[in-house]
């Protein structure tokens, strides 16, 4: 955003400039006045003097009709400047507004692609956790079969090792309760 604060300095420049050329051709209008008073006042002193006052006072208007072409060309430069100021603060205005019109165009187009791609990361983040409660699922059923499959191997592959006389003598001692508590004799 800072380039457009420059634009905006220079486009202010280029408005104060014109205001500037715009004072100083004010300014060239009261110096045609004042020429032309002077002039007249050298002209009604014209037909009062002579001799060497005489000549003088045709120097003095000789200065003075210098001074008006001079006057003038300036005039017509300061014009002419001021035109060409009107004409780049004219196109830098239009330029400003093009880059602003360009610059909202983007930012438009960026919102959209930064709301499409949420879109998309969020359809995305949905489909990997459903993907991972199926899976979890499948892989929990898959483990449970797998834990029953290596318990049937292994039952097949270590018979159990059951000490034979420790039951005999378990259920001996069960058989010996049972008869004592129905009152049976244990020998005929």
């Amino acid at each position: 955003m800072r380039p457009c604060k420059e634009f905006e300095k220079g486009l202010a420049a280029a408005a104060k400039l014109s205001e500037e050329a715009r004072l100083k051709e004010v300014v060239s209008l009261e110096k045609h006045i004042l020429i032309k008073k002077l002039k007249d006042a050298l002209q009604a002193l014209r037909g009062r003097v002579a001799g060497k006052n005489r000549d003088d006072l045709e120097d003095a208007m000789a200065m003075v009709e210098a001074l008006t072409i001079q006057l003038t060309k300036s005039e017509e430069e300061l014009l002419h400047e001021n035109a060409e100021m009107k004409k780049v603060a004219a196109f830098l205005k239009q330029a400003y507004e093009d880059a602003k019109k360009h610059v909202n165009e983007e930012r438009a187009c960026a919102r959209v692609e930064i709301e499409n791609a949420r879109g998309a990361v969020q359809r995305v983040e949905e489909a990997f956790q459903e993907q991972e409660r199926t899976s979890g699922k499948q892989d929990m059923e898959e483990l449970m079969r797998e834990i029953q499959e290596a318990r049937r191997i292994k039952m097949l592959h270590q018979p159990s090792k059951v000490n034979y006389t420790h039951a005999v003598l378990c259920f001996s001692f069960c058989f010996v309760a049972q008869c004592d508590y129905s009152n049976v004799p244990l020998m005929p």
